[in-house]
């Protein structure tokens, strides 16, 4: 769920960066930033892949092209293609700078979609000290964020925090916008290590962001998670009151319910009222009984969705 939600919180928040305001090399690096942002789509690397050849080919300069090869390699990296991500990263020649960290943010990232994290974590930390060196306050948050979801628990909550302050106290709009993706996983470090109260105010820090920067959907996706953290503290009449406002809001926006169905039910069943629970564990079910990742990586919570809908 972790995984789903940040994906989620990384497409729908975020301020540009102003790179007007910035020096001509920090302006440079931000429009480059800028660029690889809009033509990410996550949800499609094939794409992404076909958008940064071209982006390549076109590149005024070896610095910028080079960035962009980088996320051709993450792109294949997305894609199963591990090999071919690694030969992409081992063409840039002498990478220096911004261009040798997003090579160790992503051979770092390869070797994690690939299983392999003890190869991802050494590259994860010589990333974030040398985006420190050069001062892209960005990529050495996105580096803590790698390097946390990498990490078991304690190390985890460790290197989000060191990205978060980062984020916080850093003067980059680039960095900034971490701190709604980062406040949403510190509290589900804590959630994990039974920390809910602890979860539940990082959750709250994480909706007043989102709220501040107008988001949208990393709105509606903050209020899912804050009562989601009531639930797991016993407080289920107000996450309940949550979860119904958030099923209208993604239903006038078109958004998945299946995670807002799921909470519903978790909710109801906990207060005795079984028919409810059971009405909305088997749209649940219905909604999230093909997701590839519970697939892949909760069974058990799919099965239960399935027993408790009487499926």
């Amino acid at each position: 769920m972790k995984t789903v939600l940040l994906a989620l919180v990384l497409m729908a928040c975020g301020p540009k960066a102003p790179v007007e305001s910035l020096s001509a090399e920090a302006a440079a690096a931000a429009a480059v930033r800028e660029t690889i942002s809009q033509l990410w789509n996550y949800e499609d690397p094939g794409v992404s892949h076909a958008k940064f050849e071209e982006a390549a080919a076109a590149a005024p300069d070896p610095m910028t092209r080079d960035q962009y090869v980088t996320q051709q390699a993450r792109a294949k990296g997305l894609l199963g293609n591990y090999d071919v991500a690694h030969a992409m990263l081992d063409g840039i020649e002498d990478p220096q700078g911004l261009v040798k960290v997003r090579v160790l943010l992503e051979r770092g990232r390869v070797f994690r979609s690939a299983g392999d994290q003890n190869s991802a974590m050494p590259l994860f930390r010589d990333a974030w000290e040398l985006a420190r060196e050069v001062g892209d306050d960005a990529l050495a948050v996105d580096a803590a964020h790698m390097a946390a979801i990498s990490s078991h628990i304690d190390d985890a909550i460790g290197w989000t925090e060191t990205g978060l302050a980062l984020a916080r106290e850093s003067k980059d709009p680039g960095a900034q916008r971490w701190i709604g993706p980062l406040t949403n996983n510190l509290g589900w470090s804590y959630h994990e290590d039974d920390r809910f109260e602890e979860a539940l105010a990082s959750w709250n820090d994480c909706l007043a962001w989102n709220e501040a920067e107008k988001t949208g959907q990393g709105e509606r996706v903050a209020r899912w998670t804050v009562a989601r953290g009531m639930r797991s503290l016993g407080r289920y009449e107000e996450a309940l009151a949550i979860q119904l406002t958030v099923l209208i809001e993604n239903k006038e926006n078109r958004e998945p319910t299946g995670f807002v169905h799921e909470e519903l039910a978790e909710n109801y069943l906990a207060l005795g009222k079984e028919t409810q629970a059971t009405r909305h564990f088997v749209k649940a079910y219905d909604a999230l009984r093909l997701d590839a990742h519970l697939k892949a990586k909760e069974p058990a919570r799919l099965r239960r969705l399935r027993q408790l809908a009487g499926k």
